[in-house]
């Protein structure tokens, strides 16, 4: 995996995802890059990655695992709303599970480790889509 840098050279490597996929979901969240569902070869996943930026410990970055989605996803977009992360589903047929990644009670809401998924309801009517947006106003 590569991505854009400021000094010498666009491009840089950064740390391999833990499960590599296609048709994936992703958004910068808390200065981490999330990455949800997508494709292996194989199946749909429901697997959650968190990509933690370069460090001097680091150099090339992290990929640590987060709890997974009810629901395997693919392809999927990911939206930020309300500090949660809500992954809709693009092909999940007439009632798409709706589920959004939160806090767990109690827990500390910087460490992204400890917070899991709740079902929120489906979203009625919505046969297909090629990508979603959030936006606030």
């Amino acid at each position: 995996m590569e991505t854009a840098a400021q000094d010498a050279g666009f491009w840089k490597p950064v740390a391999s995802m833990l499960s590599p996929r296609s048709f994936l979901g992703a958004a910068e969240f808390k200065g981490k890059i999330i990455v949800v569902g997508g494709y292996d070869d194989r199946h749909s996943l429901e697997s959650v990655e968190m990509f933690s930026p370069p460090t001097d410990d680091q150099p090339l970055g992290q990929w640590t695992k987060l709890a997974s989605m009810d629901c395997f996803r693919s392809p999927v977009s990911l939206v930020v709303y309300e500090n949660r992360l809500i992954p809709i589903d693009h092909a999940g047929g007439l009632e798409t599970q709706v589920e959004e990644l939160v806090p767990d009670n109690g827990r500390d809401v910087d460490d992204l480790t400890t917070w899991k998924w709740i079902i929120k309801r489906n979203l009625l009517g919505v046969n297909y889509g090629v990508g979603a947006v959030c936006v606030h106003v």
